[in-house]
């Protein structure tokens, strides 16, 4: 049994370390900032990461998890767990340094009460990616409120886009 498992792991190991180079997977890890003035101020602290694929030299499309600590201007606090997809345009992604447009469009479930709902999440934004190092800045929208983003991040994996 011993043997059998080392041989699968080896096989998918091998199957999926090939395909890793020739694909066009790119991920990311955020931290970023927000401050909302609006209506209510309140401010979060996030830790995000989005997979997907490049499709082009110009185009991403990928899914994204964030977990967001979050305070308000009447003293609560809690944590939010965003759930999105996520659009970039690049202008040319095969340059080391170019700038993009990115829109983040998704749920908050509410986890802390027996109510199934959730809420709405929507971050559209303008940045600039120098090698695998990228900083954004845009407006989130969560329901009613909304605020000042401010990310940067790495990007993981390969991130170019190969025919």
């Amino acid at each position: 049994m011993k043997k059998f498992l080392l041989l699968l792991h080896l096989f998918i190991g091998s199957a999926f370390g090939v395909r890793a180079q020739q694909s066009r997977y790119q991920g990311e890890v955020n931290l970023g900032f927000t401050y909302g003035p609006f209506k209510t101020e309140w401010s979060a602290l996030g830790l995000h990461t989005v997979h997907g694929a490049r499709t082009s030299d110009h185009f991403f499309v990928g899914g994204g998890l964030g977990l967001e600590a979050v305070a308000g201007d009447s003293g609560g606090a809690g944590f939010l767990v965003p759930i999105y997809l996520d659009f970039k345009g690049f202008l040319d992604a095969s340059k080391p340094t170019t700038g993009y447009v990115t829109l983040d469009i998704g749920l908050i479930p509410n986890f802390g009460s027996g109510d199934p709902s959730a809420g709405f999440y929507l971050c559209p934004a303008v940045g600039i990616k120098a090698r695998r190092f990228k900083a954004d800045l845009g407006y989130k929208l969560m329901d009613e409120f909304g605020a000042i983003q401010f990310r940067v991040g790495l990007f993981l994996g390969g991130g170019k886009y190969r025919k």
